[in-house]
């Protein structure tokens, strides 16, 4: 049996909801054993008294010095043996000494979404004046545990609420007090019960990009996730996680750290680590993974592999014809007719595919990847595609082995340049939802590729627990796959996660535990957009050590999420080609958009460069 002190000022009313919780049986292993209030005529002692609670006074009036007060505070604590101290509308700000006495065993409620609209000055109706004012479209309620900070230590649990054109902030205040008396009775019963990890995991996301800067942003708003570390992470990244200096594809350096700092959870997020069996060596020490291991991880490393499949398992995909010998190749020139699609068979880092408008380019092509050799052993076998035609999409899956439940759809950008001209790139941007989804297409892809796709991973004993990204080509004749990759696409991760509302940690838990099926996974219903900068001259040759200026203006509900920068001398400088996804929520698409580029246009570095037609619909 758990016993609490409530700390309150005034009328108690979220101190009201947990002791109907407690009445009515909600919240079992608990007793509300005092109330201390810093006001002696706080209707809270009146409701007290009702429920036959005791109660004492210890405020100015009563210690007018601040010392003498907080022990007359930790004396009382002491005296009922408290377990978890609520603040409920409590108005002093705890002292050091107590804070660190309890720690771990406070919480508290904040009228806001934390991070936004608190610290000092921001309580009761200047909150909600705040929001308003910010012409934010959500408000909400937190849940979380008092450290010596205001407002900054760990987050129980957190609950959304519109915000209304027609709100005041009387309007706005009610409605979050509703939610506030639902969510600080269930925070109480997750102490009470033993389910808050309080000590929290270790988790170690491995890799140092855009997309690992979304994933180390989106679980540090986890309340499971303890320590956060990367490697080897970025600028950016640094500031959300630990920061390791172990390259991703250094498999046993990564391994010696996990054992060594005994990581509970290692996410993987380039596809190199995964295709070298990085999970299978870090699950042989027992480590859980979250990535596939390296039989499944075959589905982005060889092209072919992906083709053998999904023509087994009739899925629809183009026709496609392999090659080892460039002689061969040369010959059949325009097999599939112009554009010619030739692809290296295995990881090129997103940009192994040609499109050949003609002979003569096709036969540069061949050249270079199968005799000069620019991607390496990528190139030693060559798949040739017949160029479908359509708009691209993408779509992000979360699977369990048994179970695939697709993210929120999202559209990204290849081409370096606007209306898709260029060379191919990583990806110059994205934006979810795709605006060319809607009920009857996204019912095709569960019928025609992804129910048999998870059939087919079962058949062949692909054993597949992560990420698996589809590359869509969304045609006359329907949605055809373009491509399968292993893990988060990147940029389409900076925006899908931007609007993901559940814990992460649980969605991976559930990933590797095989329980995805009992997910309800929710989604918010604003709109996401990310434009990325890069670098001059990528995806070919460019310079690094480019001094970033700018990062500080950006709007603070606007995500800057880092993809290729360092520290260096104490200041943000670029490290590869792209540099930034500047990322966005709107209530609108059109919303979205202009405030990723307003903001985009903020930053400012030696020859960055940008797209800009992102979010601009591609009809093919």
């Amino acid at each position: 049996m758990k016993n609490i002190s409530v700390l309150v000022s005034g009328g108690g009313t979220n101190f009201q909801a947990v002791i109907d919780q407690i009445e009515s049986g909600a919240i079992r292993n608990a007793r509300i054993a005092q109330v201390i209030s810093s006001n002696a005529k706080a209707y809270a002692l009146e409701r007290a008294a009702k429920h036959g609670i005791k109660s004492v006074v210890i405020g100015k009036n009563e210690y007018p010095d601040m010392a003498e007060r907080t022990d007359a505070i930790i004396r009382a604590l002491d005296e009922e043996q408290t377990d978890l101290i609520i603040l409920a509308g409590y108005m002093s700000v705890l002292q050091p000494a107590l804070v660190r006495k309890y720690k771990d065993r406070i919480i508290n409620i904040h009228p806001s979404l934390i991070p936004k609209y608190c610290g000092m000055g921001f309580y009761g109706h200047y909150v909600h004046e705040a929001v308003l004012a910010g012409k934010e479209k959500e408000s909400g309620a937190t849940v979380h545990f008092v450290d010596e900070g205001v407002d900054t230590g760990k987050i129980i649990l957190q609950r959304r609420v519109p915000v209304l054109p027609e709100d005041t902030p009387d309007t706005l205040a009610a409605r979050v007090l509703q939610v506030e008396h639902q969510i600080l009775p269930e925070a109480v019963r997750l102490f009470c019960d033993d389910e808050i990890d309080q000590a929290g995991k270790k988790v170690l996301i491995v890799g140092g990009g855009g997309r690992e800067h979304a994933i180390a942003w989106k679980l540090s708003q986890s309340p499971h996730v303890g320590r956060l570390y990367c490697a080897p992470g970025n600028a950016g990244i640094s500031r959300v996680a630990e920061c390791v200096p172990v390259k991703a594809e250094d498999l046993e350096g990564i391994r010696d750290f996990c054992v060594k700092e005994e990581i509970d959870m290692a996410v993987i997020g380039p596809e190199v680590p995964l295709s070298m069996g990085i999970t299978d060596l870090l699950a042989a020490e027992g480590i859980r993974v979250f990535g596939p291991d390296k039989s499944c991880s075959r589905l982005e490393a060889s092209k072919s592999f992906t083709k053998e499949f999904l023509l087994r398992h009739q899925i629809p995909t183009a026709r496609y014809k392999e090659y080892t010998d460039p002689a061969e190749l040369r010959k059949d020139i325009g097999i599939f007719g112009f554009p010619m699609v030739i692809k290296a068979d295995g990881l090129a880092a997103g940009k192994g595919v040609v499109m050949a408008e003609d002979a003569e380019a096709a036969e540069k092509a061949i050249h270079e990847m199968m005799e000069e050799r620019k991607f390496g052993e990528a190139a030693d076998k060559i798949i040739v595609e017949e160029c479908l035609t359509g708009v691209e999409a993408s779509m992000l899956c979360f699977v369990d082995g048994k179970t695939i439940v697709p993210m929120e759809s999202a559209q990204d950008y290849k081409r370096v340049f606007d209306e898709d001209q260029g060379p191919n790139t990583g990806g110059m941007g994205s934006y979810s939802p795709s605006l060319l989804f809607n009920g009857e297409l996204e019912q095709r892809i569960r019928t025609e590729i992804l129910d048999p796709t998870i059939r087919g991973f079962q058949e062949d004993g692909l054993d597949f627990h992560g990420v698996l990204f589809i590359g869509l080509m969304l045609s006359e004749d329907g949605p055809k796959v373009i491509e399968f990759n292993n893990r988060f696409g990147d940029p389409e991760t900076q925006s899908v996660l931007m609007r993901l509302n559940t814990d992460l940690l649980d969605i991976f838990d559930a990933c590797i535990d095989g329980t995805l099926a009992d997910m309800d996974i929710q989604w918010t219903d604003q709109r996401a957009v990310c434009v990325v900068l890069a670098s001059g001259g990528y995806p070919d040759s460019y310079e690094k050590g480019k001094r970033i200026e700018g990062l500080d203006s950006v709007d603070d509900d606007v995500i800057v999420f880092h993809a290729g920068t360092a520290w260096k001398d104490g200041e943000t400088v670029t490290s590869g080609g792209r540099v930034l996804g500047v990322t966005a929520l709107g209530a609108t698409h059109e919303e979205a958009r202009a405030k990723a580029f307003a903001n985009v246009e903020k930053i400012r570095f030696e020859g960055a460069h940008y797209r800009k037609d992102i979010g601009l619909v591609r009809r093919g």
